[in-house]
């Protein structure tokens, strides 16, 4: 007697509906394996894009918040606001005598390039006096610094 694979070499053996059934439900249930496969593979890449456009949207946002912290710092109401928080005075005694610092150190003033020079951010807490109303004051106030 032959073994089926020895019959199929010859060509003697010719497949039996149910071994044709059988080859189709694994075809099939292979071909569903192979496609949850890539579904799950898509949901999973899809998913990991999302996790990275989150995380840069967040870090965008954080730089968004520090430049517009930067930006708000020279206004006298903003520091009239801050420092009145932080220092717990009425935001009347917080004093501010100019909006910004001066320009002659900016890059773009004339002439055009790098001077060797910024203006530093200085807030000082004067205690309580005659002079002030008896009340602590906050001067903010900015110096000519060399170097960076």
């Amino acid at each position: 007697m032959k073994t089926r694979d020895e019959a199929e070499m010859t060509g003697d053996h010719l497949p039996q509906p149910q071994e044709t059934m059988s080859d189709e439900r694994l075809y099939k249930a292979i071909h569903r394996a192979v496609n949850d496969a890539l579904e799950r593979h898509e949901r999973n890449r899809d998913h990991d894009k999302s996790h990275v456009l989150e995380a840069l949207l967040v870090l965008c946002c954080i730089w968004l918040i520090v430049l517009l912290i930067d930006y708000f710092s020279y206004a006298p109401w903003f520091n009239q606001f801050r420092y009145s928080m932080w220092y717990h005075v009425p935001s009347s005694q917080v004093l501010q005598y100019e909006d910004k610092p001066p320009a002659d150190c900016d890059f773009l003033t004339s002439p055009v390039g790098y001077k060797g020079c910024h203006y530093k951010k200085h807030v000082d807490l004067q205690p309580a006096s005659s002079e002030n109303g008896h009340k602590q004051t906050v001067v903010v106030y900015w110096s000519h610094e060399q170097g960076n």
